[in-house]
């Protein structure tokens, strides 16, 4: 496993490895990379200066950022738009303070129905489901709640609420995920105990 916590993006780290390893990224290479950068750090928002240096050697190597938007832009599928009016169908709702987290469960496109929350109006959004003897819990939240909060969905959620359900989790502080071994409605009641407790100094 190779982890390093300075990096805004997977991508950042892949980029260092390939220098490292003397290699050479062809335009396909560096063009796929960039568009994981330009992915994982939600259109530079979460970038750093380690990001554009990367973002620089990436054009340099033949990607072009131009080709971006096209590129990222697919339609939503029939399938993926369905499944994020099912997750706001299912959606509850629980109120700390001035912050709305919302919580529901879907089978799949967990994330975008995450995203989809936010978009409804929900500061913080956990979306659960199971899968292969597993639940999975997309979380998604606000560049404000992070901001006000100081709460790091990664470090204060996914990771330490993974290893308590015997999973795994990570992330970044407003997009995480993590899987446990109990079942989807528990877990999420646990994730809504633990950013109660999270948010209990901005609750009067």
């Amino acid at each position: 496993m190779i982890v390093d916590e300075t990096a805004a993006a997977a991508a950042e780290v892949v980029y260092r490895l390939v220098e490292a390893s003397k290699e050479r990224l062809d335009r396909i290479e560096a063009t796929a990379l960039l568009a994981a950068l330009f992915v994982e750090t939600k259109h530079f928002l979460l970038a750093r200066k380690s990001t554009f240096d990367v973002a620089a050697g990436l054009v340099e190597a033949g990607a072009d950022p131009r080709h971006l938007s096209g590129m990222l832009g697919s339609r939503m599928t029939r399938s993926e738009r369905m499944a994020r009016l099912k997750a706001a169908g299912r959606v509850q709702t629980v109120n700390f303070g001035d912050w709305i987290v919302a919580t529901s469960q879907l089978g799949s496109y967990q994330s975008s129905a995450a995203r989809a929350l936010l978009g409804l109006g929900a500061h913080v959004a956990f979306v659960g489901g199971e899968a292969k003897e597993r639940v999975r819990v997309n979380m998604r939240a606000t560049e404000e709640f992070a901001a006000k909060t100081g709460v790091h969905l990664a470090r204060d959620l996914a990771i330490p609420m993974g290893k308590a359900l015997g999973g795994g989790g990570g992330g970044h502080p407003t997009a995480a995920g993590f899987y446990g071994k109990i079942d989807v409605e528990e877990t999420l009641k646990k994730c809504v105990e633990r950013i109660r407790a999270l948010l209990a100094p901005f609750q009067s």
